[in-house]
C-alpha cells in the first residue's frame, strides 16, 4: 500500500492561491462601482451639455415667434407676469440644488436610503406651504397693481407659481442621485413643450390662454417629475419637520440669498419700468431685448 502525501503539493498550493479573499471581492466591487458611478457621470455630463444647447436654440424660437405673434402691448403684459412669477416662485428655492447635490449622495453611499426618502418628502412638503404663500402673494399683489390685466391671466400664473415651486425639491433631488439628465431635463421640458402650447392657446384664448400654455407645461413636468422619483416619494414623510430640515435650510441659506439675489436682477428690469412707465410697449422691447 502507498499512502497519500500529506503536504501541501504543487497542486495544492496552486489551488490555495486561486481562491481569492472576501477583501479582494470586496475592492473589486469598489472599483466597478467607482468606474460605472464615473461613467454614468460623464454620460450625465454630456447629456447636459446637448440639453444647454437645445435650450439656447429654443430660447431663440422664443424670441422670434412668441413676440411677434402677441404684439407689442400684449407681449409686454405677458413678458412682466412671467419675470414676476419667477421672483416669487425663487422664494422656494432654499438653495435645493447645493443642498440635495452635498447629502444625498452621502446619504446613498452609507445606505441610508431612508434619509434621503425624508429629505426629499420634508423639502416637499416645505414647498407647498412656501408655494401656497408665494402664490397668494404674486396674486394680492399683482391683482391691486396691474389692474389693467385680466384677472384670469392673473389667477393662472399665480397658479403656475405654485407648481413650479413644487417641482424644485423633486428635480433638486434627481442631481443628488447623479441623475444631472433628469435634473437638466426640467428647464429644457419647459421651453419645448411651452412654446407650441403658448402659440396655440393663445389663438384660442388670448394672453389668459397662453398663460395656460405655461400652467399645462409646469403640471406636465411635476407630474414626469412625480414618476421617476416615485420610489422615494412617501406619505409616512411628507410632513413639516423643521427641526429636521433647520440644518440643511442652514447649509442652503447663502446658496439661496445669492440665487434669490441673481433672478431679481435677471428678471427685475420690466418691472422697474413698468413702475416708471405704464406702457407696456416698453416693458416689451425690454424682455425681448433681454432674452
Amino acid at each position: 500500500n502507498t499512502s497519500l502525501p500529506t503536504g501541501p503539493g504543487p497542486d495544492r498550493g496552486r489551488g490555495r492561491q486561486a481562491q481569492p479573499c472576501n477583501g479582494d471581492l470586496a475592492n473589486k466591487d469598489q472599483k466597478r462601482n467607482r468606474m460605472n458611478t464615473a461613467q454614468k457621470t460623464v454620460r450625465n455630463a454630456s447629456v447636459v451639455l446637448i440639453q444647454r444647447g437645445i435650450y439656447i436654440a429654443t430660447t431663440f424660437l422664443f424670441a422670434i415667434f412668441v413676440p411677434r405673434m402677441m404684439g407689442p402691448s400684449h407681449y409686454g403684459q405677458f413678458a412682466l407676469l412671467f419675470s414676476l412669477s419667477f421672483l416669487f416662485t425663487m422664494l422656494s428655492d432654499f438653495g435645493l440644488t447645493q443642498v440635495m447635490g452635498r447629502y444625498v449622495p452621502q446619504f446613498n453611499l452609507q445606505g441610508e436610503t431612508e434619509s434621503s426618502k425624508k429629505l426629499l418628502n420634508s423639502f416637499l412638503m416645505l414647498s407647498l406651504v412656501t408655494g401656497t404663500f408665494a402664490a397668494g402673494l404674486y396674486l394680492l399683489i399683482t391683482y391691486f397693481w396691474l389692474k389693467d390685466i385680466h384677472f384670469l391671466s392673473l389667477l393662472t400664473m399665480a397658479i403656475t407659481v405654485f407648481i413650479r415651486s413644487c417641482n424644485y425639491p423633486i428635480f433638486s433631488f434627481f442631481l443628488g442621485l447623479n441623475q444631472a439628465a433628469r435634473w437638466g431635463s426640467r428647464d429644457v421640458l419647459n421651453r419645448l413643450l411651452s412654446i407650441p402650447l403658448m402659440i396655440v392657446f393663445f389663438y384660442l384664448g388670448g394672453r389668459p390662454g397662453a398663460c395656460l400654455g405655461l400652467l399645462v407645461t409646469e403640471v406636465f413636468i411635476l407630474i414626469l417629475g412625480m414618476w421617476w422619483g416615485r420610489p422615494y416619494l412617501s406619505r409616512s414623510y411628507m410632513r413639516l419637520d423643521l427641526h429636521f430640515l433647520y440644518p440643511y435650510l442652514q447649509f442652503g441659506l447663502l446658496f439661496f440669498i445669492s440665487h434669490l439675489l441673481s433672478t431679481a436682477l435677471h428678471n427685475s428690469g420690466g418691472v422697474l419700468i413698468r413702475a416708471l412707465n405704464p406702457d407696456y410697449t416698453q416693458v416689451s422691447y425690454f424682455e425681448l431685448a433681454q432674452k
